[in-house]
């Protein structure tokens, strides 16, 4: 996911756990990170509509374009909690985030300073660890992942000398009357 999002490890636990803290399904991380790194896209394109959306919230790509996604999410985040007007505030956050996450982040933008401090107290050292330690536990996965092939590769191999019995066997209880 950190790889798909451009969001640290250690970040998207961080998210992840704001999202739940705010009424979220944390696995909404991924998708919504999807949808605002196209709309960031697009909007450097000068296409879609989070480019205009961008110039109602009074940020310039330029200032987006040298930060992190996260750092990119706060921002912008920030600034669509700055609009006074409810209504826009959604119609910015859905040209932002798409309609099914738009609306929903609000909740998280309404004190997101305040949040991020209760999931930093909530989760501890817990994103330092995936931050530093992110590379090895990806490396541990594929190894395990291997352990499971090589578990289904022996058993084949085990099955495979038994065959012949299995068979000799089935055939003879399918004969039974």
């Amino acid at each position: 996911l950190s790889t798909r999002t451009g969001v640290a490890s250690g970040e998207l636990a961080r998210l992840g756990r704001a999202l739940q803290n705010t009424g979220m399904d944390a696995d909404m991380i991924g998708p919504i990170f999807d949808r605002f790194n196209i709309a960031i896209a697009e909007a450097s394109e000068g296409t879609g509509e989070a480019g205009a959306a961008l110039q109602k919230l009074g940020i310039p790509l330029e200032q987006l374009k040298g930060l992190a996604p996260e750092q990119q999410f706060e921002v912008i985040g920030k600034a669509i909690q700055g609009v006074s007007d409810r209504s826009e505030r959604m119609n910015l956050a859905i040209d932002i985030f798409g309609r099914g996450s738009g609306t929903r982040l609000l909740r998280l933008f309404e004190d997101y300073e305040g949040t991020m401090a209760r999931v930093d107290q909530q989760l501890g050292i817990f994103p330092r660890i995936m931050n530093e330690m992110s590379a090895a536990f990806e490396d541990a996965g594929t190894e395990m992942a291997a352990v499971d092939d090589k578990f289904v590769e022996f058993a084949s191999g085990v099955i495979s000398e038994f065959m012949p019995a299995i068979q000799a066997i089935a055939k003879g209880l399918a004969s039974i009357d």
